[in-house]
């Protein structure tokens, strides 16, 4: 009996969609967002980033406010003493550009009769300018003290003090947070000079690095802080920072 071939189907390939349908369908509303977010992603975050040479340093721009004085503050003072200092994360970026050892120097460096603390807030300080688009990422809260036993604390004149809300997360400080700056470098200072041994070294560490959460209550955080220090003297632990950006302050 003969075998009747079996019937093949042609494979027709499928034609586009049309325009009418192509625009209300699932793959183009998504292709839009996704379209959407990488723009805005690339404007906050890649721009600013690539543009921070170009800000700060190029001789046709003006430096950023203090800059200057702050250069100038650091290369002769900086090296040969520790400091505590008061810098936003943004402004450690741009330093860093100009002076690469400034990391190692605050965040590493060991003396002996010395304390030191390194506070700093997370969020980069963008400003945006009609003129330039992206304008200086500014330097926020920059200050020195010497806790040098027996030294006066010294605050210099060039910390600025701008008010601005801190809920949109900017590095400023305003006047009365400034005040609170001072305060805590005060009794920082006090608790240093108060734990000083006969051997001449100092019962709290040798370094303690507090991170700052802009979006909470500065008051707070400064109050924490210097209770922390205040008990981890009495107790005789070693306490190298306090980290507030992940909720309750972190102890390490």
């Amino acid at each position: 009996m003969p075998v009747l071939p079996t019937k093949q189907r042609r494979f027709v390939r499928p034609r586009f969609l049309p325009k009418r349908v192509f625009y209300r369908s699932l793959y183009f509303k998504i292709s839009v967002v996704g379209a959407g977010l990488l723009l805005t992603a690339t404007i906050i975050y890649i721009l600013p980033l690539w543009r921070i040479n170009d800000v700060f340093f190029d001789e046709g721009l003006p430096a950023p406010p203090h800059f200057a004085q702050i250069e100038s503050f650091l290369e002769d003072e900086l090296l040969g003493k520790n400091i505590l200092a008061f810098i936003s994360l943004g402004a450690k970026k741009r330093l860093l550009l100009k002076f690469p050892h400034i990391s190692e120097v605050i965040l590493k460096k060991r003396l002996p009769n010395k304390v030191f603390v390194v506070l700093y807030v997370r969020e980069p300080v963008l400003k945006l300018s009609p003129k330039t688009g992206f304008s200086d990422l500014l330097i926020t809260s920059l200050g020195a003290v010497f806790l040098d036993p027996g030294d006066t604390p010294i605050l210099p004149e060039f910390i600025p003090t701008e008010s601005v809300n801190i809920n949109q997360g900017l590095g400023h400080l305003s006047p009365n947070d400034s005040a609170l700056v001072s305060q805590l470098v005060g009794e920082v200072n006090d608790l240093a000079l108060k734990e000083i041994d006969g051997s001449g070294t100092i019962t709290l560490a040798d370094g303690i690095i507090v991170f700052l959460d802009l979006k909470r209550s500065l008051s707070w955080q400064f109050s924490q802080t210097k209770e922390i220090i205040s008990q981890s003297v009495l107790e005789g632990k070693t306490l190298s920072s306090v980290d507030f950006r992940y909720g309750q302050p972190l102890l390490k």
